[in-house]
């Protein structure tokens, strides 16, 4: 804010820089963790209860809190998983999202204990992940959508000889006696979707436009949202306009959690369906049109054009359609929500 006001009083652009130690104040940084893990296991080596609490550190004005132990929460099957979280208010700056955020310091205290845990075993930690491999998500039981870690794990193992491996710690040594580590890991990173919003509109020339206020920080989305908004349209991209970047635009989220595409793309994907449908409504309503009364059999748009479904014979463009209605464009919008996410922490 202080580089915007800045630039509004002298009329020119101006750049904000920091210091290597101002970077942890005034613009965010990742709060520091202290977590505490606890696994039972049973005879068998199956894991029994996982419980995982993560302490950290947030300012004295904002409500911010690292979610360092929810890793535990995915990863491995178990009878039992706790997960909490605690913050403690200090003097100082206000952590903020940096990459990764909580899934990274989650992680390397879980599979840290994970190790411990085979070891505790006797078991090698590779085969101690695979006798906890979670089949379905651990705490909800849902099905993945797709997974394919173990086959990960196995490629990974072959590609590293992990077969040759000796379960005792510290026993292999390169050709100058230095020790040689042979571990395994895990991560994860979910799938986020944030709200967003978007407007499609199909023209009388038979042109389409998708608008929303979506971002592009040089990652290539503004590429994705173009091929999204034309497949959405059901037209070809030279055909298709996208307009985005600007807050006078629908709501296009944050640009942030490995979640952009998949946001924005929705909206994007929904408004065009909708706009879609509104054009099929004109022209299935319409005694003049050859899609008159395809509603129960239903229509299909490709390039442009709308097909009856149980006779693809007979079809109409979208130009035909709006030019016979006296319409110059159609409109249709889409604002997508995904459920809440309720987070608890205690406050100290």
């Amino acid at each position: 804010m202080l580089g915007v006001l800045v630039a509004r009083v002298v009329g020119r652009p101006v750049k904000l820089a920091f210091r290597r130690d101002q970077m942890y104040g005034p613009v965010g940084h990742r709060a520091p963790t202290k977590q505490t893990l606890r696994i039972g296991v049973k005879v068998n080596g199956a894991i029994s209860a996982l419980a995982h609490h993560a302490k950290t550190a947030t300012s004295a004005f904002d409500d911010f809190v690292e979610p360092a132990a929810n890793a535990s929460a995915a990863v491995y099957a178990s009878d039992a998983i706790a997960i909490s979280h605690e913050a403690v208010r200090n003097d100082t700056g206000t952590p903020l999202l940096m990459r990764v955020p909580g899934l990274a310091p989650s992680s390397i205290a879980l599979e840290s204990a994970i190790d411990e845990a085979a070891w505790a075993c006797r078991m090698d930690p590779l085969a101690f992940r695979l006798k906890n491999y979670a089949d379905v998500e651990p705490i909800s039981g849902k099905p993945y959508s797709s997974k394919a870690l173990r086959q990960c794990y196995a490629q990974a193992g072959e590609a590293f000889g992990w077969s040759k491996r000796v379960l005792m710690p510290r026993q292999t040594r390169d050709a100058a006696g230095f020790l040689v580590g042979w571990g395994v890991g895990t991560a994860i990173f979910p799938a986020h979707m944030f709200e967003a919003e978007a407007k499609a509109i199909i023209r009388r020339d038979g042109s389409g436009v998708l608008e929303t206020g979506a971002i592009d920080m040089r990652q290539g989305a503004w590429t994705a949202f173009a091929q999204i908004a034309a497949d959405s349209l059901a037209l070809d991209l030279d055909k298709t306009t996208l307009r985005a970047g600007n807050s006078d635009l629908p709501d296009g989220s944050v640009a942030g959690g490995s979640a952009h595409t998949a946001t924005v793309g929705i909206a994007l994907h929904n408004a065009g369906a909708d706009v879609v449908s509104k054009l099929a409504d004109l022209a299935t309503r319409d005694e003049r049109s050859p899609l008159f009364r395809a509603g129960n059999a239903g229509v299909i748009a490709r390039r442009g054009r709308l097909h009856r479904q149980d006779d693809e014979s007979k079809s109409e463009g979208y130009a035909d359609i709006l030019t016979r209605a006296g319409l110059a464009e159609v409109e249709g919008q889409c604002s997508c929500s995904p459920r809440p996410v309720v987070v608890i922490a205690v406050f100290d």
